[in-house]
């Protein structure tokens, strides 16, 4: 019997660690290092690619971000151990570049488009380094209405006003339209699941937080959305630190201390619900593909 993989895109802003996530994901998929998780069944891609950022990986070495201009296409399908259950995970596009003219020119691509109608659950990237934040309302404000309806409050010409840049509003704002694109178009309704991936989570571990908790804290606009369209989207928060460390900061001492580790997989670190962490960076994958072996 032919068993149907269920196909789950990868998505996100440029630099927010789906390359790093695609080479660790690609140890835990070939290693059998890690028990339960998800295997490798077929690579659909350019396999010199993949092998490349993951010796990189491999190596303790920081793996390259996927250059702006280079639209990288990876697709992998993996499978249960029994393969009785497939998943298809589909980058369109490792540099991000694309979802950044989305952003600007408010439209997508008919490739893009097909991919979605194939789709049942995206992965999305939140790099904790990436967002860009509101200017929070502080009890200064009151002091400055004063001024205003007094109307001593006068503009320098030190403090003209800024022009509306696009590339600079807030990451959150940016990563809702993304999902509001999606849900504005009645023939994706069967896309509902949304694994929200907080990378980079060995610069977050030492908080002791859960990622959903993070996520309210910290791109508080994301977290509503998704709260508030649950129907729509059913989600959940993973905190996922793929190489187990700021090679880019910690250095040479930092790559010694994980080469040190016998079982590559080991350096990954992935939080879930509460406090406990495990290896299986195809967790948030196993998720994805529950919504579809329920589905009717």
């Amino acid at each position: 019997m032919t068993v149907s993989a269920s196909k789950h895109v990868m998505v996100g802003l440029q630099e927010t660690g789906k390359t790093t996530f695609l080479a660790a994901l690609w140890q835990v998929v070939t290693s059998n290092e890690v028990p339960g998780a998800l295997r490798l069944v077929k690579l659909d891609s350019d396999s010199e690619y993949v092998d490349g950022v993951h010796q990189d990986w491999l190596q303790s070495r920081p793996v390259e971000r996927t250059p702006m201009g280079n639209y990288q296409f990876v697709s992998m399908k993996l499978g249960t151990v029994d393969n009785s259950h497939l998943a298809e995970v589909i980058v369109p596009d490792l540099s991000g570049e694309l979802f950044s003219e989305q952003w600007q020119v408010r439209k997508w691509t008919a490739s893009h488009d097909r991919l979605l109608r194939e789709a049942s659950g995206l992965l999305l990237f939140v790099h904790p380094r990436q967002i860009s934040r509101f200017e929070m309302i502080t009890s200064d404000t009151g002091e400055l209405v004063s001024l205003i309806a007094d109307g001593t409050e006068e503009t320098t010409e030190e403090e003209e006003l800024l022009e509306f840049d696009i590339l600079k509003v807030p990451t959150p704002v940016q990563l809702v339209d993304l999902l509001q694109f999606i849900a504005g178009k009645h023939y994706l309704n069967h896309l509902n699941r949304v694994a929200v991936i907080v990378s980079a989570w060995d610069l977050i571990r030492t908080e002791e937080i859960a990622p959903q908790a993070w996520l309210n804290r910290e791109a508080p606009l994301l977290a509503q959305y998704l709260r508030a369209n649950e129907i729509r989207f059913q989600h959940r928060v993973y905190g996922i630190s793929a190489q187990g460390a700021d090679l880019a900061v910690e250095g040479a001492a930092a790559a010694l201390e994980l080469n040190l580790i016998t079982k590559a997989s080991e350096r990954i670190i992935v939080r879930e619900c509460g406090l406990a962490e495990h290896h299986d960076i195809t967790a948030p994958l196993k998720w994805l593909m529950d919504a579809e072996r329920n589905r009717p």
